[in-house]
């Protein structure tokens, strides 16, 4: 049944897509996930901007299912006869489904009509969450973390140099001789999970885990 309904809903955007050409309404203008790089520990929500060739719509049905890394978001719409176009801005929670990437499938029928008038997708990815008790063992806090350009750190050691390797063990970037008040340029890494290993002046290692 669910495999189904994702052939339903491809068949759907193949026809739709012929359709947009000619700038058919109803329309999901666009989509928007909040927050933009979740980690498992958020609570995702989707913004769906839509268009209605004639007033009064009001989103009153929503389902939403998960199948593999697809997530399909159903939104019913209860459209007026008024003579005027329509535009609706509508906040959807959605369940969050854990590390990975995936696809949302969003579809928009009206009037409780089984007949789907527009579908759009949306990509994104999940990172793991890493808490707060694991950025405070080994007597250092990397932060802010996900990082986008500058890494900052903070301990209660001397550091003698700091080492980011991929989670392979592949050797990315080395400082030496530098204080915890020094950021550190990340910004020419790409997105995933990155180990950050400190060595003190006696040699010993202390290792955390980032997200970019």
């Amino acid at each position: 049944m669910k495999n189904k309904i994702l052939f339903r809903f491809m068949i759907a955007g193949l026809t739709l897509l012929t359709n947009h050409v000619c700038a058919q309404l109803p329309a999901i203008d666009s989509l928007k996930l909040i927050p933009a790089n979740p980690t498992t520990n958020d609570a995702l929500k989707v913004v769906c901007y839509t268009t209605f060739p004639s007033g009064s719509c009001i989103l009153n049905g929503i389902h939403s299912e998960q199948q593999g890394n697809n997530i399909l978001l159903m939104l019913n719409y209860s459209v007026g006869a008024a003579t005027y176009i329509c535009h609706s801005v509508d906040t959807i929670s959605i369940e969050n489904p854990g590390a990975g990437s995936f696809q949302l499938i969003t579809t928009i029928t009206t009037n409780e009509q089984d007949i789907i008038e527009d579908i759009d997708y949306l990509q994104f990815t999940v990172d793991p969450f890493l808490g707060l008790d694991e950025l405070h063992s080994n007597n250092f806090v990397v932060y802010p973390n996900p990082v986008i350009n500058e890494l900052r750190f903070k301990t209660n050691f001397t550091v003698e140099n700091l080492e980011i390797q991929s989670v392979s063990g592949q050797k990315i970037q080395l400082k030496e001789s530098f204080s915890d008040s020094t950021p550190i340029d990340v910004s020419n890494l790409e997105q995933g999970i990155y180990l950050v290993t400190l060595t003190d002046d006696k040699g010993n290692q202390f290792t955390q885990r980032i997200i970019k």
